[in-house]
């Protein structure tokens, strides 16, 4: 124990800003200073000669007693908080939470014990809040110190781990509570890989790179998610993820169950499409024979309905077509490869070239097309579609400007922009609708040539859509994933 003189440790607790108080054994205050006096609402030398108890909550006093008369007979320097929360009680009754350091010395007058008095009541209130938080969240929370033993936690994390409930506790390190629950079945390792189990967990958790996931005996599914603490330590957070699993897996099965529908639905619809082209081909094809065989003996309105029935079949033929198309798209597996752009666009106009002389259309080309990659038949059928629908749609004279520009770092973008009529928002939303048609009462077509586009452009890797530029008229366009430094030949 320290020697000093009562006289000395009056001027160290006089001088300190801090709130302190000499004490004697017999739990008589001997000196208090103006900072204490000031904590507990007393006027100057109110104290003096005064109980210590006079300070502290009523609740408090009986058993303190004891506690002095030990502390004096095992007298140490020791934090007289440690391990216990403590109260003050001003002189109007208020309560509050301290912290008090003891220190005891052996002078002339005998043992006497000076202490340092803190408030730390805002401290208590955030601890309080702060363990409310975390004993409300609805996760398992850990925190293991810089030395990876259990410091803080919270109910629901032993929820998580039953079987090892018994040694979750403060100051159990990560490593004994892992062990533990690999033994007993709590942690579900590999069949002949609890070992390496153990390894590889503890690896992560003392350097985790992200979360982790485990299947309990109980057959719920709980994620892991720790992190590092810039001043050492580890928190986690366990997270019972079973409901969030299971609906995974039930919208799996259900979009397992969709994909089988479709496919079937396809397939059915290539099969129906296939078994008509060929009859639809044979009675056209009688139809003209009948047309050039009796054109001399039918009157003009039998030769009108000859026509609208070969319309009509051609019509369903192009229907047929589109169907198949729309069937191989989906089901066809394709390599993209660089394309020629300039070539597809040329071959497109020149099968286009009747309807392009019908619309008086003149095409503007630009010098140079930028490289994409895709599936040169597909791409040419974009093209002949965006361009018949131009020739047919649009007002003659048609003017027409064709081009390409980088869309992002790895895309190109093609067009064809018309002098036509601008579109609605409603009707650029209806445009790629399968079966729609906006010029139904004058012009024929089946409404399949946009959505044909839509879902070629897609399978590649892009979009298609149409926009309507300051300039007026509209602007149809797709997009391609780009090739870089590779030569079309």
């Amino acid at each position: 124990m320290l020697k000093t003189t009562a006289s000395d440790l009056h001027d160290l607790i006089s001088s300190s800003p801090e709130a302190m108080i000499i004490v004697d054994s017999k739990g008589n205050i001997v000196q208090v200073n103006k900072a204490l006096e000031i904590l507990f609402g007393y006027r100057a030398g109110e104290l003096a000669g005064a109980e210590l108890d006079i300070l502290l909550p009523k609740r408090f006093r009986k058993k303190h007693v004891k506690h002095r008369e030990r502390f004096f007979s095992e007298a140490e320097i020791r934090s007289m908080s440690t391990g216990m929360d403590l109260y003050g009680c001003q002189k109007d009754g208020t309560e509050f939470a301290v912290e008090i350091s003891l220190h005891p010395f052996e002078t002339e007058d005998g043992i006497l014990v000076y202490a340092t008095v803190r408030d730390v009541s805002v401290l208590k209130r955030t601890q309080d809040l702060l363990t409310a938080a975390i004993e409300g969240m609805p996760e398992g929370f850990a925190y293991f110190d810089a030395d990876d033993r259990l410091a803080v936690f919270n109910q629901r994390f032993i929820q998580f781990y039953p079987l090892v409930e018994d040694v979750v506790k403060i100051g159990t390190p990560y490593e004994v509570v892992l062990r533990t629950g690999i033994e007993r079945g709590q942690f579900v390792a590999p069949k002949g890989r609890k070992e390496e189990f153990f390894k590889e967990r503890l690896a992560h958790h003392r350097d985790p790179k992200g979360a982790v996931e485990f299947i309990m005996p109980d057959d719920r599914c709980i994620r892991v998610e720790e992190r590092k603490l810039p001043g050492g330590g580890i928190v986690g957070i366990r997270t019972d993820i079973t409901d969030e699993k299971n609906i995974e897996k039930q919208l799996q099965a259900q979009r397992d169950e969709l994909k089988l529908k479709n496919a079937e639905l396809e397939a059915y619809d290539h099969t129906i499409a296939h078994s008509l082209k060929t009859p639809l081909s044979a009675s056209i094809r009688f139809l003209e024979i009948l047309s050039e065989f009796k054109a001399d003996n039918l009157s003009k309105e039998q030769h009108q309905l000859l026509r609208q029935a070969l319309a009509t079949l051609e019509n369903s033929g192009e229907i047929v077509d589109a169907l198949l198309m729309l069937s191989i798209i989906s089901n066809e597996q394709v390599e993209r490869k660089p394309i020629d752009m300039k070539r597809l666009v040329k071959e497109a106009l020149r099968q286009l070239e009747h309807e392009r002389l019908l619309a008086k259309a003149t095409v503007q080309m630009p010098g140079t097309w930028l490289h994409a990659a895709g599936h040169a038949p597909w791409v040419g059928e974009v093209w002949l579609n965006y361009l018949s629908n131009t020739f047919k749609y649009c007002e003659p004279p048609v003017e027409l400007e064709l081009g390409s520009s980088k869309e992002g770092a790895d895309s190109v973008r093609y067009w064809v922009q018309d002098n036509g009529k601008p579109l609605t928002q409603e009707e650029r939303e209806q445009l790629f609708v399968p079966f729609t048609r906006l010029h139904h009462d004058r012009i024929e077509g089946h409404g399949l040539g946009l959505t044909i586009v839509q879902r070629i452009v897609g399978k590649l890797g892009g979009i298609a859509g149409v926009e309507t530029p300051d300039s007026g008229g509209n602007r149809f366009f797709c997009t391609l994933p780009s090739v870089r430094d590779i030569p079309i030949k």
